[in-house]
């Protein structure tokens, strides 16, 4: 499983569309994601607080040849990040959840994952 971050403004056209088709894709070439929780919440605390975001689950055997592991561009992350060359679709998501915070807004887990094609 890995994991890749989304605003709920993008989750919503997901749920509309069945495509994840995020920014990062046009602008880099690829959709950023994390192989590991403790690695997604490690992005989500250091880009994205005070966000409202949600997280894909993804099942990174539906992916094909649009995946690959490679270096991060930040140098305080030193393990290999998955990236994944293309857009994702409702196959490759196996569930979205919601980050846990603590009372100083720092995201401390993954909650209420729900399977994909469920309401949320």
């Amino acid at each position: 499983m890995i994991y890749h971050i989304i605003e709920k403004s993008d989750h919503d056209v997901l749920t509309a569309s069945g495509f994840c088709h995020p920014a990062s894709l046009d602008r880099e070439g690829f959709i950023h994601c994390s192989g590991s929780e403790s690695d997604v919440l490690a992005v989500a605390n250091r880009f994205y607080r005070g966000s409202d975001i949600r997280v894909l689950l993804i099942d990174e055997t539906r992916l094909g040849g649009k995946l690959k592991w490679e270096k991060p561009t930040h140098d305080d992350f030193t393990n290999l990040f998955p990236h994944v060359y293309g857009e994702l679709d409702a196959e490759s998501i196996r569930g979205v959840g919601c980050f846990d915070m603590d009372r100083n807004g720092v995201f401390i887990g993954i909650e209420k994952v729900r399977q994909a094609g469920g309401n949320n």
